[in-house]
């Protein structure tokens, strides 16, 4: 698989309609994430629906992964550019996007086949009042989305 993501070539690629995209990802890491996603699209019959849907989540992570974005706050910002050497870095860009490319599959299929021990429950309320929905001792993760904040909805106002 790691020589098809080096040569493989075909049909236009997919890149992300984003609005300097650059900002993103650089060129060579565009390019290998491309081939990475026509690879997943055109074997896709060939693989089943359970995998190619693997497959997507793994390529989504790796793209997450790559993005010169930080996402350690509830919003967004691009982190600062690196100083670079001299060199060209085009090979290693390629083998850097395929070893994250690989090590988010083995992640993805691991986790995929990891038995699941109790049946996932997901409950709509407010975080805080959890308790008094299910006993504390039923619940061992808790997925909560940002809470909104008055002061943040009157900053972007």
């Amino acid at each position: 698989m790691v020589s098809v993501l080096k040569g493989r070539s075909g049909r236009k690629r997919w890149f992300p309609a984003l609005h300097q995209i650059e900002k993103w990802w650089d060129p060579n890491v565009l390019h290998q994430l491309a081939k990475i996603c026509a690879l997943v699209e055109d074997d896709a019959e060939h693989l089943g629906r359970a995998a190619t849907n693997l497959l997507k989540v793994s390529f989504c992570r790796t793209m997450i992964e790559l993005a010169k974005v930080s996402f350690s706050h509830q919003s967004m910002s691009f982190k600062k550019p690196q100083p670079t050497l001299l060199l060209n870095f085009e090979d290693n860009d390629s083998e850097m996007v395929i070893a994250k490319w690989l090590q988010s599959s083995r992640s993805i299929l691991d986790a995929a086949t990891t038995k699941v021990v109790a049946r996932p429950r997901f409950v709509c309320c407010d975080a805080r009042e959890l308790g008094t929905k299910l006993p504390a001792e039923s619940f061992d993760c808790v997925v909560t989305s940002p809470p909104s904040v008055p002061e943040q909805n009157e900053l972007h106002s």
